[in-house]
């Protein structure tokens, strides 16, 4: 009786698990269009650098808002949404913890502005590298966008 009880719950907790999996993780066939990201670049740094700054326009062609709330990359040890900041003649890097795009809206990330900071690269990035980095919108769902390493913006 025990040991089928504890399959029962097993069996039971593997199938709630695989139903939050799918339903946090994939988007509907809907919003799959709605955010989009273009121009995704990382200013190429110095080999021994530590931080890198990536920059996109994010654009939301959905009904809805959606809340940027965290990045990620298997290529940097840690990456953070952060926002250049001027006060009184000083330049700042304001850590944020989320970006808002409205409906309809884009979310402009660039030099001297909205930017992603990639703390401590895992390899040296080059101009014409390229790096796979996640954006991850409330409730769970993911983004996966190309970067590629460049010297200057693109065109």
């Amino acid at each position: 009786m025990r040991r089928r009880l504890s399959r029962r719950v097993v069996h039971s907790l593997s199938v709630a698990v695989m139903i939050l999996a799918v339903g946090w993780s994939a988007w509907s066939a809907e919003e799959a269009h709605d955010m989009r990201a273009r121009g995704a670049w990382i200013r190429e740094a110095p080999p021994m650098s530590q931080a890198l700054a990536g920059y996109m326009s994010l654009q939301n062609r959905g009904s809805r808002g959606y809340r940027l709330v965290g990045v990620s990359s298997t290529d940097f040890g840690r990456v953070m949404l952060h926002e250049t900041e001027i006060r009184g003649g000083v330049v700042r890097m304001i850590h944020r913890a989320g970006v808002s795009i409205a409906a309809g809206e884009e979310a402009v990330f660039a030099p001297g502005g909205l930017h992603l900071m990639l703390m401590q690269p895992r390899r040296v990035l080059r101009a014409g590298d390229r790096v796979s980095v996640d954006l991850v919108f409330a409730g769970g769902r993911r983004l996966s966008v190309d970067f590629e390493v460049r010297q200057q913006p693109p065109p």
